[in-house]
């Protein structure tokens, strides 16, 4: 759980449970907010995400809940949103393996490690591997999809309607200005356990 230190700035994490996995899956990133409560906030991420991801994951992922912790005026928020939760991925085909994910990179403008973020996408279908000789790709229409996919749940942070505005970050140290993330890039090989433990 971050420590936030900065008004307006807050966390979204949302909670997956995938068939196969030890324990949930969680996503989450950094957001700046103006005006709007802790639960307005956590619904429209549930609504967006509901809408732009969950149709990408297998029918045996699962969104539990979607949390927001969040500071304004000097204080420390939280919500939860469960609404229409639990909701099922949509695709049928067999899920990979638990221990593969596809890799969301957190794009900034600006240059160094400081500023790059990433998340884990779980619950990804087998329909999505490349039918080449590499079993680690994504196919390249998949690719595509998941791009556009996440391009729209970026927009959908910053639209107004409906709901309050979300621009994306990365939080850092409470005596650093968090990193406004630019764009959400999906990367076409899979992030596995072992190359995210290394």
């Amino acid at each position: 759980m971050p420590t936030l230190t900065r008004d307006q700035t807050g966390q979204v994490t949302w909670v997956m449970e995938v068939a196969g996995s030890d324990g949930d899956s969680v996503c989450t990133s950094g957001y700046v907010f103006t005006g709007g409560t802790p639960q307005e906030h956590a619904d429209k991420f549930n609504a967006i995400w509901r809408t732009q991801i969950m149709p990408l994951l297998t029918t045996s992922t699962i969104l539990k809940e979607v949390r927001v912790l969040q500071r304004d005026d000097g204080e420390t928020q939280s919500a939860s949103s469960f609404a229409s939760l639990p909701a099922v991925g949509s695709d049928s085909s067999g899920p990979l393996t638990a221990s593969v994910a596809v890799l969301v990179q957190k794009r900034t403008i600006l240059a160094g490690r400081k500023h790059r973020g990433r998340f884990y996408l779980p619950g990804i279908p087998s329909s999505v591997v490349t039918a080449s000789a590499d079993p680690n790709a994504l196919e390249a229409a998949s690719l595509t999809e998941m791009q556009g996919r996440f391009d729209l749940l970026f927009a959908d942070c910053i639209d107004d309607s409906p709901g309050p505005v979300h621009p994306l970050v990365i939080l850092h140290t409470p005596d650093s200005d968090p990193t406004v993330v630019s764009a959400l890039s999906v990367q076409g090989r899979f992030a596995t356990q072992r190359g995210r433990l290394r």
